[in-house]
């Protein structure tokens, strides 16, 4: 019988004794200034993150505390500049068979079946037959399954399961708006296959499971690389795909965050690649400061300590280090978090991708098929 879990990270509130069942997504020793051993800890459950300490039995704790376990931790909840962590005083480990996973995973609000019908239509759109062959084989190829279920990130934006799928048709649609608005300017199916694929090689760069961390090729290589990569085995696999398309394609990846300090070997030498890599950029920002926003929002909402009414901060959230600056709590931030009207999202008439296994470019208008799911919502190739 699984574990019930009756609290949330969403739920908790500064001041609060707690005990509950969390996912350790990390688990990192660090030593104090005075010489002594604390772990530092994300704690997550499906409703969000949590930053945890353990200041006391630090080593004891480790143990208990790995990195992809779950484990019923005791402690309380305090508020440290604007945000909530939780000092951590026990904890023991669960057995996964104890739990239900679906506690534990922060998925994208959107669906799997929304989301693959908005890229099918994307993919439908495209007019260049080369691009739109190597980006339908690239997503259905056996080694990319973990594109529709993994993150687009470890921490900031897009940090959670089908978050990847989520950001990928995300950037794709404002490529296509992009494409439009530019005209005979842009290449459009150069830029929305580059769009479609920028974030491909982070199947390879992150783990699977709830808790992703970096592999070691995605510590030693990046996504950026082990997608080129990626894309130069699959037009070997495809009969005569043109050099000079593959060339292109790759630079969109190489290229698209921009500068070498922000992990990109080349800077963008074209104009689709300056274009994919603001839009990225605008893409993974949005979501990360929305988020942020969002969070302080609910935040304030909660109790200061039980019994009391809601923190008073104003309309500024508080310092994010990450960014180096405080936001300004408009309107619509409060309606961050992903809440889609998905009935309005359709495929249109020939909205399809190819079902059945590509081996050469030559017949350009490929079967169609559609992409499939079985009564699990697990995607069929």
């Amino acid at each position: 019988m699984a574990l019930e879990k009756n609290l949330f990270v969403e739920n908790l509130a500064p001041g609060q004794e707690v005990s509950l069942p969390l996912l350790v997504k990390v688990c990192s020793r660090q030593i104090s200034s005075r010489g002594v051993p604390y772990l530092n800890l994300v704690l997550t459950d499906r409703t969000g993150s949590l930053f945890a300490k353990v200041w006391d039995s630090a080593d004891q704790l480790k143990v208990r505390l790995a990195a992809g376990t779950v484990a019923q931790v005791q402690g309380q909840v305090q508020l440290y500049q604007g945000q909530l962590q939780m000092i951590v005083r026990w904890a023991e480990p669960v057995d996964w068979a104890e739990v239900s996973a679906d506690d534990y995973v922060i998925c994208s609000r959107r669906s799997l079946e929304s989301l693959t019908l908005e890229l099918d239509g994307i993919l439908a759109g495209m007019t260049d037959p080369d691009y739109k062959l190597i980006t339908q084989k690239a997503l259905r190829h056996p080694k990319t399954g973990m594109f529709w279920s993994g993150p687009a990130a470890k921490a900031f934006h897009h940090a959670y399961q089908r978050g990847l799928l989520e950001h990928t048709v995300s950037v794709a649609k404002m490529a296509e708006m992009v494409a439009g608005h530019y005209g005979p300017v842009l290449d459009s199916s150069l830029l929305v296959s580059g769009a479609i694929l920028h974030d491909i090689g982070k199947v390879w760069e992150f783990s699977q499971g709830p808790a992703a961390d970096y592999t070691t090729p995605g510590r030693l290589l990046g996504h950026l690389y082990l997608g080129a990569e990626f894309l130069k085995e699959v037009a070997s696999e495809l009969t005569d795909f043109p050099a000079e398309k593959l060339l292109l394609l790759q630079h969109l990846l190489v290229s698209h965050h921009g500068e070498p300090n922000l992990g990109s070997p080349q800077k963008p030498k074209i104009l689709e690649a300056i274009a994919l890599h603001q839009l990225d950029d605008l893409d993974g920002k949005l979501n990360g400061i929305g988020a942020f926003i969002r969070q302080e929002q609910e935040l304030n909402e909660n109790p200061a300590s039980p019994g009391q009414g809601p923190r008073e901060t104003g309309q500024w959230t508080s310092y994010n280090k990450l960014l180096g600056e405080y936001f300004y709590k408009t309107p619509g931030t409060e309606k961050w978090g992903g809440d889609w009207n998905e009935s309005q999202i359709t495929a249109g008439p020939e909205n399809k991708a190819p079902q059945s296994e590509v081996k050469s470019p030559a017949d350009k208008t490929d079967p169609a098929g559609e992409f499939r799911f079985t009564d699990k919502g697990e995607f069929l190739f």
